[in-house]
């Protein structure tokens, strides 16, 4: 007990954190069961019940698609709650207004540990590394899809979208502790140059003479550089 007593003590951050979603799980508890229903919750919960019948049919009883527009909508909400409310002991609004704020105690229960997570550079360059990545891959399949380049060109010019994004993100996020803006940018380019040498051979080898899919070939490179950039930025750009 002390040395959990202690350890709250040594990091009031996250101390505070559980703290304050200890009161907010109070507050739900004692006042879910107050509120009135809203002007389309009885639509909502409606909608729920075709839909248990289209998962339950196999897909073929489609009536939940010509209910209102709602079709338009996500209805994983609606079919959980329809799902489990007849088989619990409250009100069937009383238990949409718990679910609805169990599910946003979730999710703000997943935003502090992602954000715990992203505090640490390893993971924050995971994250940014994820959303060069997502940046290369559009870049790359409208490029090819939509205007017909080369795949081997495409993935060039993804790269480079790619390599923006992660110096960006990075400098800002993840390594941004030591280095002025000049010199580090300097490095990067020359980290970036290497990965986009050894992106535009692989896919090269891979499309061209192993015609293996530009996308199967892409999350290859894309796994092999992954470790490259991160070894690189990591001991010498943002050191």
């Amino acid at each position: 007990m002390q040395k959990q007593i202690a350890r709250l003590w040594a990091n009031p951050g996250r101390t505070a954190s559980l703290v304050t979603f200890g009161v907010m799980i109070v507050l739900v508890l004692a006042t879910f069961h107050s509120y009135g229903i809203s002007n389309d919750e009885e639509v909502q919960q409606t909608y729920g019940e075709p839909l248990i019948r289209f998962y339950a049919s196999g897909f073929t009883d489609d009536n939940a698609f010509h209910y209102r527009n709602l079709f338009f909508y996500g209805g994983l909400f609606d079919l959980i709650a329809a799902s489990i409310g007849p088989h619990q002991p409250m009100p069937i609004y009383e238990w949409r207004h718990l679910l609805t704020a169990i599910i946003g105690l979730i999710g703000m229960w997943g935003t502090w540990r992602l954000a715990r997570l992203l505090s640490n550079d390893a993971w924050a360059c995971v994250a940014v590394g994820a959303v060069g990545t997502l940046a290369h891959y559009a870049t790359l399949t409208a490029l090819v899809e939509l205007f017909g380049f080369d795949p081997v060109l495409g993935s060039v010019l993804g790269f480079l979208s790619g390599a923006v994004v992660n110096y960006v993100l990075n400098y800002r996020l993840t390594f941004h502790r030591t280095k002025r803006h000049r010199e580090a940018l300097s490095k990067f380019l020359a980290v970036a140059g290497s990965g986009f040498v050894l992106n535009a051979l692989l896919m090269m080898f891979l499309v061209k003479g192993l015609e293996i899919p530009y996308l199967l070939a892409q999350i290859a490179v894309t796994g092999l550089l992954l470790f490259w950039h991160y070894a690189l930025n990591a001991i010498w750009t943002f050191r």
